[in-house]
């Protein structure tokens, strides 16, 4: 992303020196050669660095600085004061107004753009932590977990006798009121054995009901003995005479 660079000076020899130094960088150069043009073209178009002369028309270049620092959405932006090499320089002053730092004049191409850059990323990372702040504010708050879940072994569950405290817990609630389903008998659940009738026997089930006993239950008949022939007074069959087998003899022939 291209940066913006503001220059306030009035030499022209210096406009095209920073012009040609920043001439292979992703920075635009918007120059002024007066210091109240400075502060009116710095709230105009928020620049990310400004280089001010300190001795020039209009404000100083130490007036500017303060003019930018004192402007909330513009104290932000690093300024660097340039100073002439036989100019006095107020050190006290420039940290007064809360300048970035200083340069000389003249000064190398390749010095100036490594000091800009320098103080350009300096802004940039202490302009990042203090967003994290209100980030982390703006994050939404962890829902709450409002399931109420049955839980079926909760100690508050096992009284489960009478039809009214098994209602109660297949509702999940409890019963205060009745015996614990382990001191429940099978008297209370079905009554004592010969209180009431046994209940006949379903032909179409053909099973026992509920309060039958198998005891009470007449057992099958024993299958019908088989008569034997004796019994049925049947005589056996004769068995066959000799004479009955004996084949004839043939009679002799005359001679």
């Amino acid at each position: 992303m291209s940066k913006t660079l503001l220059l306030a000076d009035d030499s022209v020899v210096i406009q095209k020196l920073v012009g040609l130094s920043f001439a292979n960088e992703d920075v635009e150069i918007v120059s002024t050669d007066n210091g109240d043009d400075a502060i009116a073209k710095a709230s105009e178009i928020a620049p990310d660095v400004v280089l001010a002369d300190v001795v020039m028309p209009g404000k100083s270049g130490y007036e500017v600085c303060e003019a930018i620092k004192q402007d909330p959405a513009l104290a932000h932006i690093p300024v660097l004061l340039l100073t002439g090499t036989f100019e006095a320089f107020d050190e006290s002053r420039a940290d007064a107004a809360g300048a970035d730092g200083q340069i000389t004049k003249p000064f190398e191409a390749q010095a100036l753009v490594e000091r800009v850059t320098e103080v350009m990323a300096a802004a940039s990372s202490t302009a990042a932590p203090a967003s994290a702040p209100a980030a982390e504010t703006a994050s939404p708050a962890p829902a709450e977990d409002v399931t109420d879940d049955f839980d079926f072994f909760d100690a508050d569950a096992s009284d489960l006798s009478g039809p009214d405290s098994l209602e109660t817990a297949a509702r999940g609630g409890t019963s205060e009121d009745t015996p614990p389903i382990g001191g429940t008998s099978d008297s209370i659940l079905f009554g004592e054995p010969g209180e009431a009738e046994a209940d006949e026997l379903d032909a179409d089930i053909g099973g026992l009901a509920l309060g039958e006993s198998v005891a009470d239950s007449e057992p099958p008949a024993p299958p019908a003995p088989v008569a034997s022939p004796a019994a049925l007074d049947i005589d056996p069959p004769a068995a066959p005479t000799p004479a009955a087998t004996a084949t004839a003899t043939p009679a002799a022939t005359p001679a």
